[in-house]
């Protein structure tokens, strides 16, 4: 913890530092700190610094300024709020995992092109949704974040680990690859690939 900076190494100061720099040539911090409704335009940087945590009611409105998924604000707001351990149990809680708006996509494109079959997800369909990311080792795993299936949560995880955390928006291209995994044959007895 730093002298009065006592938020200053959480993931929310590093993900709001990435993502303010990222509109610095559209916006500016006055400009995203009265979007998000602060009384006081030197919140946002309060906030950024470390100084102060942001509230947890203030996630979705800062998120929609940010252009960012309220549901992974909010979780970051939690976690600065109330630790990494309140957070992962409210949501626990709550219903397991929390998509964002994007992953939400995925899961209606999963659930429309298996219809709605809540397939497990095989080896095979593991190293097919990796590659639509050009990704072949994980890099780590997320948080848990909708109300998911086990499969479906497990998809979320794999898309996660397989763009790199980017939470990818669904696109046509994506989707239809998505489409050709499904019309896929198994090549195993199980479902999973044959080694």
């Amino acid at each position: 913890m730093t002298a009065g900076r006592p938020f200053a190494n959480t993931r929310l100061v590093s993900f709001l530092k990435d993502r303010i720099k990222a509109f610095k040539d559209i916006k500016t911090q006055a400009e995203i700190a009265t979007e998000a409704g602060f009384r006081s335009v030197n919140m946002l940087a309060m906030i950024q610094s470390g100084r102060t945590r942001l509230p947890p009611d203030r996630a979705q409105a800062l998120a929609i300024a940010l252009d960012v998924d309220p549901a992974r604000l909010l979780l970051l707001a939690l976690e600065q709020d109330e630790g990494d351990t309140t957070a992962r149990a409210i949501l626990e809680i709550m219903g397991g995992t929390i998509a964002s708006h994007n992953e939400t996509g995925w899961i209606r494109a999963l659930r429309q092109e298996s219809d709605n079959a809540d397939p497990p997800l095989t080896k095979r369909a593991r190293t097919a949704i990796r590659s639509l990311f050009h990704k072949v080792e994980p890099k780590g795993s997320w948080p848990h974040h909708v109300l998911l299936s086990e499969h479906e949560a497990f998809f979320i995880d794999v898309i996660r680990v397989a763009s790199g955390g980017t939470d990818p928006s669904p696109t046509l291209e994506l989707i239809q690859k998505l489409r050709k995994l499904f019309s896929m044959e198994p090549t195993g007895e199980d479902g999973e690939e044959d080694n």
